[in-house]
């Protein structure tokens, strides 16, 4: 007996459609998964950009909602970096923004300066600017003169963030050095009335000024433990009504000399450029060689500091001269310094 197998058919070989099966099953599960990775990362930009959008319009609570989501689906992205940075930005944007609402001028001026200096440049720097001159110009030089205007004095002249009218800037700046004086903060006083100085030399605050300077530079000579210089010798005669001082120059480094007393100003004089710095020991007599100035003021008292430098890395000297009218007084200048015992 035989098997008839020619009504049977062949069937399909299974593994190979099961694995056909497996691989489109990948294949959907790879497109899916892009897929999902396009939709990621358009929802992040597209919150990004409604963050820039609110944050242009200077709405910093709707922006910072916006870039909260980016930083939150993704911290180390690039764009999770620059929400960092804006709300930073925003965040003394917002503190600005109170002070002005609150007529706080001081300190949204403060703010204002602090954030232009952070970010020098922005989109809202003009209207911050706008802002910043509209309110202090409502203000008096004595109610801005404050630490933490006074501080950025310099910064805030170069941002524009005063009034550019006469008178302002000038006053708030001799403001500012009056109350650095009152808490004996001489340093910054001078400081404050040199800025004035430089950027208002023809104000009519300048003599006023220059006295305040010349007293400043003073008072920060004795506060740093300065040596003392004794009444300079008569040398001659001067007109009557006056008196002359004759200072040589015989050091390498400029002198920088100051009066206050009935008259008030500050001379530099150039240095010795063949001169020696002396070891240990001063020289008999005046070397003769050197620059010399002559300085006539009006007779009285006067406190009078040389100097090197204005930052005093050369010891200063100050002393009170008797300058008496109709005479003339000399004095002369050296560099001395001491060796170190071995």
């Amino acid at each position: 007996m035989t098997l008839d197998t020619s009504s049977q058919k062949p069937q399909p070989a299974p593994t190979i459609q099961f694995l056909r099966f497996l691989t489109k099953l990948t294949f959907v599960g790879i497109l899916g998964s892009g897929v999902f990775q396009a939709v990621s990362v358009m929802n992040i930009q597209s919150r990004f950009q409604k963050g820039e959008d609110a944050y242009n319009a200077l709405d910093c609570a709707t922006a910072v909602s916006y870039y909260d989501k980016v930083i939150a689906a993704d911290d180390s992205g690039p764009l999770a970096m620059r929400s960092h940075v804006r709300k930073s930005e925003c965040a003394i944007l917002d503190s600005i923004f109170a002070a002005q609402v609150e007529e706080d001028v001081p300190t949204s001026l403060a703010q204002a300066q602090d954030y232009l200096e952070a970010y020098p440049v922005n989109i809202h720097a003009d209207f911050i600017r706008e802002q910043s001159v509209a309110q202090a110009a409502q203000q008096s030089p004595e109610a801005l003169a404050v630490p933490e205007v006074c501080d950025r004095l310099g910064g805030m002249i170069a941002n524009q963030l005063l009034p550019q009218t006469p008178d302002l800037i000038p006053a708030l700046g001799y403001a500012c050095g009056q109350q650095y004086m009152a808490n004996s903060n001489y340093g910054q006083a001078i400081a404050s009335y040199q800025l004035v100085q430089s950027h208002y030399p023809d104000h009519e605050l300048m003599p006023t000024i220059e006295a305040s300077l010349a007293d400043a530079t003073v008072q920060q000579a004795k506060a740093s433990g300065a040596g003392t210089i004794p009444q300079p010798g008569r040398s001659g005669s001067a007109p009557a009504g006056s008196t002359v001082v004759v200072i040589h120059n015989a050091s390498p480094e400029p002198v920088r000399i100051a009066f206050s007393g009935v008259e008030s100003r500050i001379e530099t004089l150039e240095p010795c450029i063949d001169c020696q710095v002396y070891i240990d020991t001063a020289p008999e007599g005046c070397p003769n060689s050197g620059p010399v100035g002559v300085y006539t003021l009006s007779p009285g008292t006067y406190d009078v500091v040389v100097s090197s430098s204005d930052d005093f890395t050369v010891m200063p000297f100050v002393g009170q001269w008797d300058l008496r009218s109709g005479s003339e007084y000399s004095n002369c200048f050296f560099t001395v310094q001491t060796s170190t015992a071995s």
